[in-house]
């Protein structure tokens, strides 16, 4: 079997088996098929993409509005909790207050009957001679004490009368003051309660709005979805097309470490295949038939072994070091590639019965490999390039 046929069949397995394996199946395109047809197809996509990411920002728009509404809303509940218990105790104030104003009333009229009853007991003396008075007394002694009684009793009841008249002065115009603050904290009640009412219309906008981006962004992710399975079935149309770009030589720099595509930050996605779709772990493959580690002077570190849901191993570095080739063999793709949902910059090397796949490197400082450049992590979304290139 020649090259060619042998990079077709093989080609072919390899992106059935790889665009059914998920997150960490990757798409085998064909080296150089930039076609109307695919170029076409992967504007579109941007497009979508760029919707997409336009519509996300206006939907993280109005659910941080939203958030600072709730906010809102809960600092204004709280206000009102505050207010109304203020207005409670005020009203109790007032209770207090009007409760000790009618006991004081209650005194004032006690100390004016004492006072109407001295009075009645002067007038009385009044009325009477000196000499009766003194004639009803056991002596003048007696006489002068009880004039001096009388007169005493009259002076302390009116001093009282005066001062519980004060005190009830006084506490009609803390009354008023209570009435007054109570009148003041009601107003402060209606505005928070009409401010409340008005944030809750404008959480009940924002919450359709947010409905409303959502539908938009779901709707749009579909698409984008629709469109890739479009170019994967396109791709896979032009595997038969797949020829080698040139042989490689075991520890072959073909690349640098990146983070493109879905990445949390620098590393080497390696994976190695044998046959059509049987994925092998790279270090047993690596010490089983003498392949180099895939790091320049051996750097980097596991961050991600081999396992049932992720087969591969994924080596963390310093963004930059050196990408080398495991083993000698034919380079069948270098340029982006379809991770997941996402584009992201690899290298796939034919090594005869088995494949090396190299992918987050840093892609080509060229507009062509834009689409593959970026981390499309929110939180490592950066340009990941290797300015040292312009192929």
């Amino acid at each position: 079997m020649n090259l060619a046929q042998k990079l077709k069949t093989v080609g072919l397995l390899l992106f059935l088996a790889l665009f059914t394996y998920g997150l960490f199946g990757y798409v085998l395109p064909v080296a150089n098929a930039q076609t109307a047809v695919q170029n076409n197809l992967e504007s579109e996509i941007d497009d979508i993409r760029t919707q997409i990411d336009a519509t996300q920002v206006q939907l993280d728009g109005v659910r941080d509005q939203a958030a600072s509404l709730e906010e809102t809303l809960n600092k204004l509940a709280s206000q009102i909790d505050a207010i109304q218990q203020k207005i409670a105790e005020t009203k109790a104030k007032i209770a207090a207050l009007k409760k000790e104003i009618t006991e004081t009333q209650a005194e004032i009229d006690r100390q004016k009957s004492l006072l109407t009853e001295a009075f009645r007991s002067l007038y009385q003396h009044s009325n009477a001679s000196a000499l009766e008075l003194i004639l009803a007394s056991d002596n003048f002694s007696e006489y002068l004490d009880t004039q001096e009684y009388l007169n005493r009793l009259k002076d302390g009841i009116a001093d009282s009368v005066l001062k519980v008249q004060e005190l009830k002065a006084q506490l009609e115009t803390q009354q008023a003051e209570q009435e007054s603050l109570l009148s003041e904290q009601k107003g402060q009640e209606v505005g928070l309660k009409a401010t409340q009412d008005e944030k809750n219309r404008l959480l009940d906008e924002t919450r359709g709005q947010e409905a409303i981006f959502q539908q938009q962004l779901e709707a749009l992710q579909e698409e984008e979805r629709q469109k890739e399975a479009e170019l994967q079935a396109y791709l896979a149309s032009l595997i038969s097309s797949a020829v080698s770009l040139g042989p490689v030589s075991k520890g072959d720099i073909i690349g640098k470490m990146g983070n493109t595509g879905w990445s949390t930050g620098p590393h080497l996605h390696f994976q190695v295949y044998k046959g059509s779709n049987s994925r092998i772990d790279p270090i047993s493959a690596m010490n089983s038939f003498g392949w180099i580690w895939p790091v320049g002077g051996g750097g980097g570190w596991l961050s991600q072994g081999f396992h049932s849901g992720h087969q591969a191993i994924d080596i963390a570095g310093t963004e930059g070091t050196p990408i080398l080739a495991t083993a000698s063999g034919q380079i069948i793709h270098r340029g982006c590639l379809y991770s997941g949902n996402y584009l992201t910059f690899g290298v796939i090397i034919d090594h005869g019965d088995y494949y090396s796949l190299y992918i987050h490197m840093q892609a080509p400082n060229n507009p062509k490999y834009a689409a593959c450049s970026i981390n499309r992590r929110s939180s490592y979304g950066t340009p990941s390039i290797d300015y040292s290139t312009t192929e």
